[in-house]
């Protein structure tokens, strides 16, 4: 053998064996140099949803000091009329006080966007047991309970997301949190997405089907068929049962026969993800 058909095999070995060790972007599948989390396009993507989300929190943490000044304003204007024996005004005062206490404060942030990223890569036993503790309380078979149940095991998974970030619990207990908040008990099927995308992102490999249950509530809650499509497509590509598979592609074949995720394809090739339009709701096709 020749010196130049040596080079050649050992570039040959050297490309096989980077092709094998590349990962993918858990987002697009898209193959990624060694060591990377994600592609390029997908980490753009998510830096720019992080700035926007912070300065959502800017804007939101605002108004909420702002509404907490206006209160204490109106309680020292009570004292005020109440030293002066102003009754009329104290009166008045009151039912503001009253009407605004009464009124309907949204919550435009929740705890979990102010999560830092989430790996599940170290055990940590303190975490581990809550896990188990949590799981054993949401999914007890009594009923009647289930209400206090969920509140019960809902602290407990939140302590691990928030304590131990970076546990092996965190992608199961990001699981069990989108389970909660997607019952009826709970009723938040937004935010159960983006528990269940947490699960997913801190552990592709995770034994929960999380982005089949993120295709699921988008489809069937939120009527977001694009979002809808791109976890039906990453189910049907990295489901954890063939079941979930095949009902992920059946999904997704109807969805594309309305156009919608028609850029993702169940062939060997990997292709381009179209990027979702934000509030999408159609009728359910």
């Amino acid at each position: 053998m020749t010196w130049r058909k040596v080079v050649a095999s050992l570039c040959a070995a050297l490309l096989v064996c980077a092709v094998s060790c590349a990962a993918v972007c858990p987002l697009c599948l898209q193959q990624i140099p060694d060591g990377e989390r994600y592609c390029a396009r997908c980490k753009a993507q998510m830096l720019a949803e992080k700035l926007t989300s912070g300065e959502e929190q800017k804007l939101a943490d605002d108004a909420m000091r702002a509404r907490a000044a206006y209160e204490a304003k109106l309680a020292a204007l009570e004292t005020y009329y109440e030293s002066r024996g102003n009754a009329e005004r104290l009166i008045q005062v009151r039912k503001e006080r009253k009407d605004e206490a009464e009124s309907r404060h949204f919550e435009y942030v929740h705890w979990e966007d102010r999560l830092p990223e989430l790996s599940a890569t170290n055990e940590v036993p303190e975490a581990t047991g809550l896990l188990k503790e949590a799981d054993a309380t949401r999914t007890a078979i009594n009923p009647f309970n289930r209400g206090d149940r969920y509140k019960q095991a809902a602290v407990q998974y939140q302590q691990i997301l928030i304590k131990y970030p970076n546990s092996t619990a965190v992608d199961s207990a990001a699981f069990g949190l989108g389970e909660i908040y997607s019952s009826s008990v709970v009723g938040e099927p937004a935010r159960a997405v983006k528990l269940y995308k947490l699960a997913y992102l801190a552990n592709p490999e995770t034994r929960n089907d999380a982005v089949y249950r993120a295709a699921q509530v988008c489809d069937n809650d939120l009527s977001e068929y694009e979002h809808a499509a791109h976890y039906y497509w990453l189910a049907a590509k990295q489901g954890k049962s063939l079941l979930t598979r095949k009902e992920a592609a059946f999904r997704l074949g109807q969805l594309q026969k309305k156009d919608f995720g028609t850029s993702y394809s169940l062939d060997e090739r990997t292709p381009e993800p179209a990027v979702a339009p934000a509030n999408a709701k159609p009728p359910r096709p």
